[in-house]
Formats: structure tokens, C-alpha cells, sequence
């Protein structure tokens, strides 16, 4: 075979290198898309089988993903009639979008396009993701909070942050100018060549400074350098942390725990902090030292002298206690104190949690209630003795007016029946005697017997009140004819309506009549009580509930009044006029 020469082999020569190339190449038509010639590595990149199938079915226009972009490119053709280098989304035969890179020369007289595509898909890709990295690199080294220098061993910045360059109050340009001692506190800028130095030694170093922005402020700053290689030199890495509010809050801090110090050396009573593991005290006042003295570190040590935890009954552990409770514990101890008396406290402890919940610290204090308890004792004995005094008063009242009712019986089967006055007055005595021996029995009896239905007590007091005194009358109006208003329960409160109705009774003529209406209003009970006598005279309004013992302006009142309040009501004067009848409203707590 002989070599061909000449044309032949520029022809050979140039065919070989077509279909052998590693390019996608191709001719195509500008004005149809038709493709007139292509090598087989451009089917290969759009996915067909062979040449024919490609060049039968495909026009350059279907290549593109973007009609748009197609338009531009054949413009720019027109004009400088040959691009390259340009980055496109294709499409495959299977319709999968890649990138190709596209030069193409326009031949005009032929109405031709001469095209070469390279499938750079991968190649973009690791671009993208290197420019993605650089990117989040770039991002992070911007968005962190704290201002970072990139400086040589010489002290030159490399690279600044925005956040440098905001504190410092420079711009980039400007502050890439300056060197870390241009920025540091003249105490501090001579120290900078030998931090350099121990960082080459070290390979990192920690240490605080004070950086002076271009307006003259001064921040509290704390630096992290580091040594690290950067394209086969040494840099100097450092961040810079604005401290000063960190040390504004150091200062607060200390500020509020001398103000705590004070506060638990103020109190009167001894206070602890205790660690709840060992029962050691972390933290305790100056009462405490006044109270026991300086004897141990343990809160039994110090209070009772003990070599263990308190354990007995009558020295319950309040710690322990707590530990089941989770919450506050009040407990009574006998300590003994620096002088060696022995004295009661009331122990009060309370539970500090960590932030998992567990607990950790007990806080103690102890009151002194010595004297109180002593009180407490003489009390409870003098109550005793009140009550058995009560008892035996009892006791003996019911038997006298026993005896005071058996004698006025026998005394009125003797008098004449027509001497109306003193049988009368006989009676009188009588009643008021059984009155005296109700209210003996009232005030014996437990609060739980009193009845708390309103109606009855009022009908019951107003039919005794007709019985002791002769011509009286009354007229009771439940609302709504209610037969039953449901009150709390006291074995006073028919004293109260005793008074009153007897007040009526004595002082509202030879016919006294009472009216009695009782109303409702949301959780109160109104009762209003008018009577037909001369009233209450003007001069006496303003003091009738005060504490006297005037019989015109009746220490009973007072009384009424009194028992009233520790039933959260009230007794008032209504508006009347005079010589109309006096008029009261009891105003009581419906029970829930």
C-alpha cells in the first residue's frame, strides 16, 4: 500500500482526525438545523446508537434545553462569525439536561456551521461544588460574630473580616494597611512580636488585649491564635471576642452576690447552704457564726455537736425529709448554741434543682422559737384551765337557773291570779331564765351542731322572742317563700337575731311588731329587720355599733356587729325616719 501524498493525505489526514477526535464535532445548515456530517464521539454525547440514527432524527436546535439562549448564540455567530468556550445545558437523546461546552464557526458563503461540544458535566460539577465550598468558607468566615485576622509572621494582615473592619470602625483597604499593633492598646502593642513568637513555639497561644477602634474606643478583646500553614506559609490566625460585655456582666455578678452576701448577713437567723451528698455547708451568714461559733462543716457539726447526720425522731433529717418531698420541709430541732443552752428552732429547708432537675443543694434556715413555745405551753394551759372554769361556770349556771325556774314556778301557784302585773313579771323572769340556760347549752356545744339553715334560725329566734315577751308579733318573708337559705354554720349567730329581736321587743311599746324580709343578691343573704317603736334617735346613729356599755346605745350591738365580721357579713342602720321604727340589714355569706 503506498502512502498517499499531497492532498490525499491532508484529506486522509484531516478525516482521521475528525472521526478519531475526542470532541463532539459537526456540520450542520444554519438556516434548517440540519446536520450534514458529524463523528461518532458527538452521538456518543447525546446517547444514540449510531451516526445514521443521529443524523437522520436530530437538528442542532433540539441540542438546546433553551430556545432563548439558542436565538443569542446565533446572534453572536452573525456577528463575529466564530465563539468559543461557551458553558450550555444540552439535552441527551433520553431527555437528561448536561453541560456542554460549545465553539462553533460560521461559514457563511456555505451557510454552515462548523461545531465542536466537549461534555464537561463533571468537570462543572466540581467546579460547582469547589465554588459551593469557597463559598461556604467565605460565608462562614464573614458571618461569624467575633472579628478574625489572617496576619504573615511579620505581622502584616492578609485578611480581614466584615466584622473586624465594623468594630474597628476601617474599611477593608485601610485596615489591610495596619499591622495587630497599630490596633492594640499602646500597653499591650510591644507585646505583639513576642506573642508571635510563642506561637511559632506553641502553635497556638490564648491571651486578652484591648483594641482601639479608628475613633479612639477601646474594647476589652479576648484573642485565639493560631499558627496553621496556608499554600506552604506560615499565617497567623487569630479571632478576636469582644469582651466587654462579658466583663460588664462579671461586674454585675460580683455586684449582686456582694448585694446577696448582704442580704443573708442581714437576716437575724441563721442561714445555710448545704450540698445535699455530703451535707457540708457551701455558703452560710454571719447570724450563724453569732449562733453557734466556728465547730464543724457539716450542718449536724454545727448544730448539734453530732458526728453523724440526724437520724432520731425527735431530730427528724430535713434533708432526708426533702429528698422524698422534692419540696419545701419545716421541722423543729433542739440545737445548742455557742454558749452551750439549748434552744428550739423551727428548721425550714428548701430544694435547689440543676437545670436536669436534679436535686443538688438544700437552702436551711432555723428561727428561734424558744420563746414562742414556752408562750405556746402557758397558752395551751391557760386554755385548759378556761375550759374546765367553763365547764364547772356551766355547770353550775344551769343548776342555779334550774332552781331559779322551779322557784318562780312555786312562787306563781301562790300569788293572786288577779294581780296581773307581778304574774307577768314572773313570767318574765321565767323566760328569761330558760333564755340564759339556751344559750349556756349554745355555747357548750361543738361548732358542727349549729344549725346553718337561715329560715329556722330566724323563725326559732323570733317565736322565743314572742314567748319571753307578751303582745310581741312578727311577720317572717323568706324569698321566694324559701324554706330553706343555707349559711355557715355558728353557734353565735342566733345570738345576734336574740338581740336584736329582744332590743325590739323592750324598747317598741306595749305592741311590738317586727318584720323580717329576707332577699338574695348573688352569694349574700340580705335580712332586713324593721320594727314599729320611736326608731333609733339621730344623735345615737353613729355610735349604736360602738364599744359601750351605755344601755342606750346597747353593748349587745357591739357584740352582733363583732360575731358578724368573723363571718365575713355585716350589720348596718338603714335609712328610716325618726319615730318610724328602728331598721337593720344582716347582711351573711351564702355557704358554697
Amino acid at each position: 500500500m503506498t502512502r498517499p501524498t499531497g492532498n490525499e493525505y491532508e484529506e486522509e489526514w484531516c478525516q482521521f482526525f475528525f472521526q478519531d477526535a475526542p470532541v463532539g464535532l459537526a456540520r450542520s445548515r444554519l438556516n434548517t438545523g440540519e446536520i450534514l456530517d458529524c463523528n461518532q464521539r458527538l452521538v456518543d454525547i447525546f446517547g444514540y446508537s449510531n451516526k445514521d440514527e443521529f443524523m437522520q432524527s436530530v437538528k442542532v436546535s433540539e441540542f438546546y434545553v433553551s430556545l432563548e439562549e439558542r436565538a443569542r448564540i446565533l446572534d453572536e455567530l452573525r456577528q463575529k462569525q466564530r465563539i468559543s468556550g461557551i458553558d450550555l445545558k444540552l439535552k441527551r437523546k433520553n431527555g437528561q439536561e448536561f453541560w456542554g461546552r460549545f465553539a462553533a464557526k460560521l461559514i457563511p458563503n456555505e451557510n454552515q456551521l462548523q461545531i465542536a461540544i466537549i461534555d464537561v458535566t463533571k468537570e462543572r460539577e466540581i467546579f460547582e461544588k469547589l465554588t459551593e465550598s469557597e463559598q461556604k468558607y467565605r460565608a462562614l468566615f464573614e458571618s461569624l460574630g467575633d472579628a478574625v485576622f489572617i496576619h504573615d509572621l511579620e505581622g502584616h494582615f492578609l485578611e480581614v473580616n466584615d466584622v473586624a473592619c465594623e468594630r474597628l470602625g476601617y474599611s477593608k483597604e485601610e485596615l489591610l494597611n495596619l499591622s495587630p499593633m497599630d490596633i492594640d492598646a499602646e500597653e499591650f502593642a510591644p507585646k505583639v512580636p513576642g506573642r508571635i513568637r510563642e506561637l511559632e513555639e506553641k502553635g497556638h497561644v490564648f491571651y486578652e488585649t484591648v483594641h482601639i477602634a479608628k475613633d479612639g474606643t477601646r474594647f476589652p478583646t479576648e484573642l485565639s491564635s493560631r499558627a496553621v500553614n496556608l499554600g506552604g506559609e506560615t499565617v497567623i490566625v487569630t479571632v478576636a471576642r469582644d469582651i466587654s460585655q462579658r466583663l460588664e456582666t462579671q461586674r454585675q455578678l460580683q455586684e449582686q452576690k456582694n448585694f446577696l452576701e448582704k442580704v443573708i448577713n442581714s437576716l437575724n437567723h441563721p442561714f445555710f447552704v448545704i450540698d445535699v451528698d455530703t451535707h457540708e455547708i457551701q455558703l452560710t451568714n454571719e447570724a450563724t457564726r453569732r449562733q453557734y461559733g466556728d465547730v464543724g462543716n457539716t450542718c449536724y457539726e454545727i448544730a448539734h455537736g453530732r458526728i453523724d447526720p440526724c437520724a432520731a425522731n425527735d431530730h427528724i433529717c430535713p434533708l432526708n425529709e426533702m429528698r422524698n418531698s422534692r419540696e419545701h420541709v419545716a421541722v423543729e430541732h433542739t440545737h445548742i448554741t455557742k454558749s452551750g443552752d439549748e434552744r428550739i428552732f423551727e428548721v425550714h429547708a428548701h430544694p435547689i434543682f440543676n437545670d436536669s432537675g436534679y436535686l443538688t443543694q438544700m437552702i436551711e434556715y432555723s428561727l428561734d422559737i424558744t420563746d414562742r413555745k414556752r408562750a405556746e405551753t402557758e397558752r395551751v394551759r391557760q386554755q385548759r384551765e378556761l375550759e374546765l372554769y367553763a365547764s364547772l361556770l356551766k355547770h353550775d349556771l344551769s343548776n342555779d337557773l334550774q332552781i331559779i325556774i322551779g322557784a318562780i314556778d312555786i312562787a306563781s301557784g301562790s300569788i293572786d291570779e288577779e294581780d296581773k302585773e307581778l304574774q307577768e313579771l314572773l313570767e318574765t323572769g321565767v323566760a328569761a331564765a330558760k333564755r340564759m340556760s339556751y344559750l349556756l347549752s349554745v355555747l357548750g356545744s361543738p361548732e358542727e351542731d349549729a344549725d346553718h339553715n337561715l329560715i329556722h334560725i330566724l323563725n326559732r329566734e323570733l317565736e322565743e322572742a314572742a314567748e319571753v315577751h307578751s303582745n310581741f308579733s312578727f311577720e317572717l318573708n323568706p324569698p321566694d317563700d324559701k324554706k330553706e337559705v343555707r349559711i355557715r354554720r355558728s353557734k353565735l349567730l342566733p345570738m345576734v337575731f336574740e338581740n336584736i329581736f329582744r332590743n325590739a321587743a323592750q324598747h317598741a311599746g306595749k305592741k311590738p311588731h317586727v318584720q323580717v324580709d329576707v332577699t338574695l343578691q348573688e352569694e349574700l343573704v340580705h335580712v332586713d329587720i324593721i320594727d314599729n317603736g320611736p326608731g333609733i334617735p339621730k344623735k345615737l346613729r353613729n355610735e349604736i355599733f360602738q364599744r359601750k356599755s351605755s344601755e342606750k346605745t346597747g353593748f349587745g350591738l357591739y357584740l352582733a356587729k363583732e360575731i358578724l365580721r368573723m363571718l365575713e357579713g355585716d350589720i348596718t342602720l338603714l335609712d328610716s325616719q325618726e319615730d318610724a321604727g328602728a331598721a337593720f340589714r344582716v347582711s351573711l355569706v351564702l355557704e358554697k
